[in-house]
């Protein structure tokens, strides 16, 4: 009986889901946070500081910066440096070399980039293109 009951209850969800429009939600990122991300993302090569933020998405730096670790759960650094290692992963699969990448992800000096990536990675970037097995943060 209560199996049948069950059914019944279902099958009346069912339809009635079916009548009705998909609920929409709202934006689950807030703008500033998403619109610090895109920048990020697009300006990746060149030097991304709170200042420069400030000037290109019209809040104070340490409002963008408090409203991106709220939401993210990381630092603004920490996704920057995050984003420029991948892209240093990618590009060095891809048979760049080292120097270059250096570089092409904006480091500006090598020290800091074989630096900043063994302590990422595991491995040097020399190394981590030579075994292409290595995976992120391993």
């Amino acid at each position: 009986m209560i199996d049948a009951y069950f059914k019944l209850i279902m099958v009346g969800v069912n339809r009635n889901m079916a009548k009705k429009e998909l609920i929409k939600y709202p934006r689950t990122m807030p703008e500033i946070v998403s619109d610090t991300i895109n920048y990020v993302n697009e300006h990746l090569t060149e030097e991304i500081t709170l200042k420069v933020l400030e000037s290109h998405l019209y809040h104070n730096g340490t409002y963008i910066s408090r409203c991106f670790r709220n939401t993210t759960g990381i630092s603004l650094q920490q996704y920057i440096i995050a984003r420029k290692i991948m892209r240093a992963c990618r590009l060095l699969r891809e048979g760049h070399s080292p120097s270059d990448v250096c570089y092409e992800t904006g480091f500006g000096n090598y020290s800091n980039f074989s630096r900043t990536f063994s302590k990422k990675v595991g491995v040097s970037p020399k190394k981590y293109q030579l075994n292409k097995d290595f995976i992120l943060g391993q």
